[in-house]
């Protein structure tokens, strides 16, 4: 039997390679896109294919080279951050649909929590692929890191495409 050892979570960022120096001396969130799924925020999945698809996708777009950069986050350090989840993300989440809805449609900041609340330092769940027909990539994931925060967690950095 294996023992649990409390392992860290590794995580990917589909990028181009121009802007990794960018990345490794640190995250600016004002320059991330403010109508992403879960709004303005530096986002990562658990997936190298994923994040090596989508920045083949980037790549093609600008007529760029593609990067993937990998991270590592210690899961107490996780536990202590301000988490919105998501889990399901069929048709009848509404919970999540309406999320992902307010975060595209509106650039109202902290996610429309109460003012004093501020943005939620992470939010995880499944990638929409069209919130409009409720319709999300059934092999993707992500975490979107809001606040300054939520990128200290963010161990070990390097390029690995």
């Amino acid at each position: 039997m294996l023992r649990w050892t409390n392992p860290p979570i590794r995580l990917f960022h589909g990028t181009l390679s121009q802007h990794v120096s960018s990345i490794l001396s640190g995250i600016d969130l004002n320059k991330c896109n403010p109508k992403s799924d879960f709004g303005r925020g530096f986002y990562l999945t658990t997936s190298f294919d994923q994040a090596d698809d989508w920045s083949d996708k980037m790549a093609l777009t600008y007529r760029r080279t593609a990067a993937v950069m990998q991270f590592d986050v210690h899961r107490d350090q996780l536990a202590k951050l301000d988490i919105l989840l998501f889990v399901r993300h069929d048709e009848k989440a509404d919970d999540f649909w309406q999320f992902v809805e307010h975060c595209r449609t509106t650039i109202i900041p902290n996610h429309g929590r109460i003012e004093d609340a501020g943005w939620y330092d992470l939010v995880a769940g499944p990638v929409s692929q069209s919130y409009n027909r409720r319709l999300a990539h059934s092999e993707y994931d992500q975490f979107s890191l809001h606040t300054d925060l939520a990128l200290t967690i963010l161990r070990n950095a390097k390029q690995v495409k």
